[in-house]
């Protein structure tokens, strides 16, 4: 806006701008959402909400262009770097407010984000008809008003928007009213107003002002939070999760996970679920301006998709894998019952479990199955002769589930062994029945139990993941340490003895540990940092070391293996998912094909793959897109191809290829 002097009323008045910045949306309540006058700085910041939005810097300009008399220069625009000093590249827009004298003259409308309505042209004094004040531009916000109504001598007002300083009116008629302003900006911003000093005061008096105008500040967008990361996860998986934000600049992020683990801080950060359900990420984003933005992110989490036995002789075993409708299929060797389709026949290809929906959870032992359902209940099938169902019976087997337990709900994890079971509460404490002639139910007894009892330790003992052998077990704690009981022929338990434990005891110097597994007679643990550390036997090169040293009583690294995100342990087999999504194993790969033994971790398929599971004599691998492929011993139907053939690569299970099974999209 410029306003240029005109001839001189009298000698003793003297041409007056008065400028007021306000710095805050309750000052500029009429206009920009504020009110009141203040002095206008040389460099003003308008705060909204805790977040500076916009600066004004005022200057004085001389007598020139802009101004013949001089006058007062007012920059504005978005602090857009937060500096809290408006740099030049920032400015968005500048106005003028010049000295001079009563009289004609122009004036250059400044464009505001939006302007108040224009006043009404006050009466000019006598003397000649000053010009008309030039047209005010149209504010952004709002449409313009109508013209106003041409007076009886004076001229026509300008069209709405935020008008310029008008002329004085002549003698016989007033200056037309204003069209109607569209909205003025509701981020505050600063009012100008300016007229004669007619009364020599040195003040402009609100008698005086002849004209208002505002430069209102930029609305900024509130700033939002977005979380990218799956959807569906594997429990004991590591996952990575970030947040974004728009509209500002992050300062720092704050996670909720609502597993009961966490908060942490960063992105992107690395999650491990640890148990199954519908759960939420969570994140809160600090913004460098002040902004608290929040997002969320709903997360299915399925505790084992797929198990394959890993206990018994060559042959005698079988395979389950859970469908993305809830219900489980198994496969393989059936004697005692173990696929649970009501029958003792042995099947090659996937048969669906009869009666069961809603599952998070399969885990195959040597001749009996367990499921856990979505509210955590346990039902089991295939041989109880040891009382591994816990249901206080030893009926020699179940051809189908078992009744759920009315004391056991809430479950988060279910492991069997060769002829025990083991869960883990919702409370961290672990419970197990069945065999126990070697440690193995962790209650400082020897003894076998037809009921679940609870693992000794109490709190002591808590643990956030269980895996279980065919005799012995490992639970991992919140520490990330590793505990382990049962049978330690083989130096499975890792506490540098070969002697059995009947209540867990700490693997020796391991910590910083994410996933734990156990084989037929060893133990590994995947650690935060992507390596793996194993130990227990290792005649075939199972614990990966690159030895074939027969038991190793203490925890070795495998070799050459820093990115993995999930294991699983075997026979005689380990496997590593890795974080491009391939699988790695080492070991008796094919189980007791009479291939040459792998010692150190080898590609077993570049995926890519959602989980993999290592058995007595198989591994299957199930692929992101549902897809399952399977690989060793077919002679009672494991492959689960609809052969009895042996399978020395991986083959599809029947039935896999229309995404049948479990898979990680959404």
């Amino acid at each position: 806006m410029q306003t240029h002097p005109s001839k001189p009323k009298s000698t003793h008045s003297r041409p007056f701008t008065r400028l007021m910045s306000t710095l805050s949306l309750a000052a500029l309540l009429a206009a920009c959402g504020g009110g009141g006058d203040s002095p206008l700085p040389a460099t003003a910041s308008v705060v909204s909400g805790g977040a500076v939005l916009a600066l004004i810097r005022t200057s004085a300009e001389p007598a020139g262009t802009n101004c013949p008399a001089g006058g007062t220069k007012i920059e504005t625009g978005p602090d857009s770097n937060g500096s809290g000093v408006l740099d030049s590249s920032e400015v968005a827009s500048t106005a003028y407010v010049c000295n001079g004298n009563a009289g004609s003259g122009t004036t250059t409308a400044v464009t505001g984000a939006a302007g108040a309505n224009g006043a009404t042209g006050a009466q000019g004094p006598a003397g000649p008809t000053g010009p008309a004040g030039a047209t005010g531009a149209t504010g952004p916000a709002g449409p313009a008003g109508p013209a106003g109504a041409t007076g009886p001598a004076g001229p026509a007002g300008p069209a709405g928007g935020g008008g310029g300083l008008p002329g004085p009116a002549g003698p016989a008629g007033t200056n037309g009213t204003n069209g109607t302003n569209g909205t003025n900006g509701t981020s505050g911003g600063t009012k100008i107003e300016a007229g004669l000093d007619a009364d020599g005061t040195g003040a402009l008096s609100n008698a005086e002002v002849t004209s208002t105008s505002y430069v209102c500040n930029a609305t900024v967008a509130a700033a939002t939070a977005s979380i990218t990361g799956p959807a569906r996860a594997v429990a004991n998986t590591f996952y990575n999760y970030s947040a974004s934000v728009a509209g500002g600049v992050a300062a720092s992020y704050a996670w909720v996970w609502d597993d009961g683990f966490g908060p942490v801080s960063g992105s992107p950060v690395t999650k491990v679920w640890r148990k199954p359900g519908t759960l939420t990420a969570s994140v809160t984003v600090t913004t460098v301006l002040g902004g608290s933005p929040t997002a969320a992110r709903s997360v299915r989490v399925i505790d084992r998709p797929l198990s394959v036995s890993s206990g018994g002789f060559a042959g005698q075993h079988h395979a389950c894998a859970l469908r993305n409708d809830g219900s489980v299929a198994c496969w393989g060797y059936n004697l005692q019952g173990q696929l649970g389709d009501g029958t003792q026949l042995n099947k090659n290809v996937p048969t669906t479990v009869p009666g069961l929906v809603g599952l998070t959870s399969v885990s195959t032992g040597l001749l009996h199955t367990c499921v856990l359902t979505d509210v955590g209940g346990l039902r089991c099938w295939g041989s109880n002769e040891f009382g591994a169902f816990g249901n206080g019976t030893t009926s020699s087997f179940n051809v189908s589930p078992s009744a759920p337990l009315a004391a056991l709900t809430g479950l988060k994890t279910v492991v069997t062994g060769q002829y025990h079971t083991c869960v883990l509460q919702a409370n961290n404490q672990v419970l197990c029945s069945g065999a126990g002639l070697v440690g193995q139910l962790g209650n400082g007894a020897i003894v076998n139990s037809e009921t679940f009892v609870p693992v000794s330790g109490g709190a002591a003992n808590a643990f956030v993941a269980l895996t279980g052998g065919t005799s012995h077990n490992c639970g991992l704690k919140a520490d990330g340490t590793v505990a382990c009981w049962g049978s330690n022929f083989n130096g499975q338990i890792g506490d540098l003895t070969l002697t059995n434990r009947s209540t867990p005891t700490v693997v020796t110097g391991l910590s910083g540990v994410a996933s734990v597994a156990a084989g037929i007679n060893h133990s590994c643990a995947l650690k935060t940092d992507g390596t793996v550390t194993c130990w227990g036997q290792n005649d075939v090169g199972q614990l990966g070391n690159g030895t074939t040293q027969t038991a190793v009583i203490g925890p070795v690294p495998v070799s050459g293996l820093t990115d993995a995100v999930a294991i699983s342990a075997g026979g005689k087999q380990t496997c590593a998912l890795r974080s491009d999504d391939s699988v790695s194993c080492w070991g008796q790969a094919n189980g007791p094909l009479g291939l040459p033994a792998v010692l150190t971790p080898t590609t077993l398929t570049t995926g890519p793959a959602a989980a993999v599971s290592a058995g007595l004599d198989n591994i299957c691998v199930l692929g992101k897109n549902g897809t399952l492929n399977c690989l060793g011993i077919g002679s009672r139907g494991t492959v689960g191809n609809g052969s009895n053939a042996n399978a020395t690569s991986l083959t599809p299970v029947t039935g896999s290829a229309a995404a049948a099974f479990w898979t990680l999209t959404p």
